[in-house]
């Protein structure tokens, strides 16, 4: 299991030791009785490898390395014992431990103190710079610090309570402890070079593409006529239907590669390690950069560096990341050390990231939006979305609507689905379904015979005789005064003759008198032919116009309205949908066809009557 070193405070609690403090700096003295007499360990939790102490005790107080990386500072035993306030360490060489502060000849560090500096209360260590921290072992890495004058490579390091105020100069009187690196030195112990160091982050990201798309459907077929007169019931259904679609994970950063020698270093390749250490997630990782590469020598500002991007992208995986694992990232880094044989050295663990990929996608561009709202132009009643209703996910409404109007009307409706505030694709919203049905109820203006025949009816009849009497030859046409076009069996039939005589009040015409000779002798029985003379006649009078207005008010039967006639009644050949005018027409052109057969005649006299009564169904 790997150390992770990306997270830089923690509370760190060593155990006592009789290790003086005063004067405002660390007694550090080989001679303490008490415990171990350095801050410096060999790192044993990322190389444990027996060798990397050359002399001293690995796990408390190393005094002679294999290479820089593996000197850190140990919290030690005396932590808790060190007075409350600010510290820092620095790397200097040897005879330098008086001349700590930055700037000074003497300091090998090569970046600045407030990198180095660590916090110290109640025994407890915190510390928050740019150095690994090691929370397992308690203890901080002392590189970058550039090599030692020294030909036997030999250091000091250095550790000083800072004044009031976190700022050097530190107290000169700080203590130190003495190390020393193999193969480091000015001319002893084989050459100067320090591996290179590495730092990344890693930021995942989790995107998608969402398409949203409305339907509108009905029990009614979209354009249908609905014949009814009675209201019926529609039942609409809305769907809003989202699509998610590209669903795609990601994972890039930066790899940050630092050089802490004085000489420029070669950097023969960097790798990002994600892809291999999950291959459950399928995942190509490539990092930008051209090698070999040349990471530059650092200076009293600090390492040298040199930056390259990484990404790794995974959109092909069977399975969604788990939102609920943390995933490493390493990197790997190989580069020349001109000191070693073979010259090209790996290091595996060079840096990693720790991170977790969010569960929320971020909306590619341009996506649709991840809600929207939908409405309706039937937005009253109980399911219909109505003016707004903002939704998330695909969402289906189902609402009723009753249409009971007269006549025929056509009723569009309109579903939308729209984007919440702002539009970010004007050109795409809002979006529309529609379904229209036409619903044709009962006609409307006609007027029972039995008001004919009462005082309303027979005043209007006397007093608009010419106006209905017009109208009433207009549907019988051509016919002659001789022709027995309507007759009502009572002794010498009364007849309604084409002439005058329907406005003349001396004849039996006179259509007043003729009005309620027939509505008295309508009957079904026998042949039926007077109870359609009756029908046919209030048909007729309901459609005339009559400028004279009174109390029980005036007849509005449309002649010119569709009735619905799908059965073709009494075969009068006039399609499914002929006028009043029309059926009046035929069916006093077409008494001879029909003689003698009741059924033709009862389905006639009962469409009239359903006029009448304002119970025929519209076309």
């Amino acid at each position: 299991m790997r150390t992770t070193l990306s997270t830089r405070r923690f509370a760190v609690l060593a155990a006592a030791a009789a290790t003086a403090i005063g004067g405002g700096m660390i007694a550090l003295s080989p001679s303490a009785s008490a415990g171990p007499a350095a801050f410096t360990s060999v790192d044993f939790t990322v190389q444990p490898d027996v060798g990397q102490c050359l002399h001293g005790n690995p796990s408390v107080n190393c005094n002679d390395y294999t290479a820089k990386q593996f000197v850190w500072m140990n919290g030690g035993p005396a932590a808790a014992n060190l007075a409350n306030g600010d510290y820092f360490f620095a790397v200097v060489a040897p005879g330098g431990h008086h001349e700590p502060n930055d700037g000074s000849s003497k300091l090998l560090s090569t970046d600045l103190y407030p990198d180095r500096t660590f916090n110290v209360t109640d025994g407890v260590l915190t510390y928050g710079g740019p150095h690994p921290f090691d929370s397992t072992e308690n203890k901080i890495q002392l590189i970058p610090f550039k090599d030692t004058p020294n030909k036997g490579g030999v250091y000091m390091m250095v550790i000083c309570a800072l004044d009031p105020g976190d700022i050097q100069p530190a107290n000169p009187s700080c203590k130190s402890d003495a190390f020393k690196v193999e193969g480091t030195g000015g001319g002893g112990g084989g050459g100067s070079f320090s591996a290179p160091t590495a730092a990344k982050d890693a930021t995942p990201f989790h995107g998608h593409n969402v398409a949203w798309t409305i339907a509108k459907s009905a029990d009614y077929p979209d354009g249908s006529t609905i014949y009814s007169n009675t209201p019926v019931t529609v039942h609409y259904t809305v769907t809003a239907t989202k699509t998610v679609t590209d669903e795609h994970w990601s994972v890039g950063g930066t790899i940050q590669v630092f050089n802490s020698n004085d000489t420029d270093m070669t950097l023969d390749g960097v790798t990002d390690q994600f892809a291999a250490d999950y291959p459950e997630l399928n995942a190509t990782c490539s990092v930008t950069g051209t090698f070999p590469a040349t990471v530059p020598a650092g200076d009293a500002g600090g390492p040298g560096e040199s930056d390259f991007p990484y990404s790794c992208s995974f959109s092909g995986v069977a399975n969604t990341p788990d939102y609920t694992v943390t995933y490493d990232n390493r990197a790997s880094l190989t580069y020349e050390d001109p000191t070693a044989t073979p010259t090209t050295t790996t290091i595996d663990d060079a840096a990693d990231a720790i991170f977790s990929f969010p569960q929320a996608a971020t909306l590619d561009a341009g996506s649709d939006p991840e809600s929207v709202t939908v409405s309706d132009t039937n937005s009253s009643p109980v399911g219909s979305p109505g003016t707004g209703t903002t939704i998330s996910d695909t969402t289906v409404f189902t609402y009723p609507v009753t249409f009971s109007n007269n006549l025929c009307v056509t009723h569009p409706n309109t579903a939308t689905i729209a984007v919440p505030g702002a539009d970010p694709q004007p050109d795409t919203w809002p979006r529309t379904a529609s379904w229209t049905v036409q619903f044709c109820g009962p006609n409307a203006g006609g007027l029972t015979q039995g008001w004919w025949q009462n005082k309303n009816g027979q005043k209007l009849l006397t007093s608009n005789t010419t106006s209905a009497c017009t109208t009433l030859n207009g549907y019988l046409g051509s016919h002659t005064t001789l022709a027995d076009l309507i007759n009502v069996d009572h002794g010498q039939p009364p007849k309604l003759y084409v002439t005058g005589d329907c406005t003349n009040s001396s004849t039996f015409s006179y259509l007043p008198k003729f009005d309620l000779l027939v509505f008295g002798q309508a009957t079904s029985t026998g042949t039926g032919w007077s109870m359609l003379l009756s029908q046919w006649l209030t048909t007729a009078l309901d459609s005339a116009a009559y400028p004279t207005f009174y109390a029980a008010g005036k007849p509005a039967l449309d002649p010119n309205a569709g009735i619905y006639n799908p059965n073709d009644v009494a075969g009068l050949n006039l399609g499914t949908c002929p006028t009043v005018s029309q059926l009046l027409t035929a069916a006093v052109n077409s008494f001879s066809s029909y003689s003698g057969d009741k059924s033709k005649v009862t389905a006639l006299s009962s469409l009239f009557d359903a006029i009448n009564n304002n119970k025929a169904v519209s076309c």
